[in-house]
C-alpha cells in the first residue's frame, strides 16, 4: 500500500454539528468514540492511533498514507511507517475511513 490510495473520514463519523457548521472536525470526542469502538472490536487506544486519527480529522482533504505518515511522526517520530499503515487497513474495515484509488500506480522511472 502506497501512495496510489488516499484516505479519507467517513463522514458518518463527523459529527452533524461539525458537518453543518463547516468547522473542522478534529474533536476529541470523535477520537474516543473511534477508539472505543476500536476496543470493541478487540483493539487498544494506542498513542499512534489517537495520532493518526487527529491527523485524519485535523485536515479534511484526501490524504495520502505518506502524508498521514509525516503528520504522525512529527509528534512522535518512532512511529514506524507499517503502524500507520496497519492502523489505516483497520480503520477502514471498520468503516472510520474510506480509501479511494488516486492514480494508476506511481509514475514511470527514466533512465539516464
Amino acid at each position: 500500500m502506497t501512495g496510489n490510495f488516499i484516505w479519507v473520514v467517513n463522514p458518518v463519523m463527523v459529527s452533524r454539528d461539525a458537518r453543518d457548521a463547516g468547522q473542522p472536525a478534529a474533536d476529541w470526542d470523535v477520537i474516543e468514540q473511534v477508539l472505543a469502538r476500536m476496543r470493541e472490536d478487540g483493539g487498544r487506544a494506542t498513542p499512534a492511533r489517537r495520532l493518526l486519527l487527529s491527523a485524519l480529522l485535523e485536515n479534511p482533504r484526501h490524504r495520502s498514507a505518506e502524508e498521514l505518515a509525516a503528520d504522525v511522526q512529527a509528534h512522535a517520530p518512532d512511529v514506524n511507517r507499517s503502524t500507520i499503515y496497519r492502523n489505516l487497513e483497520e480503520l477502514q474495515r471498520l468503516s472510520v475511513i474510506d480509501r479511494t484509488q488516486s492514480g494508476h500506480g506511481p509514475p514511470p522511472t527514466t533512465s539516464p
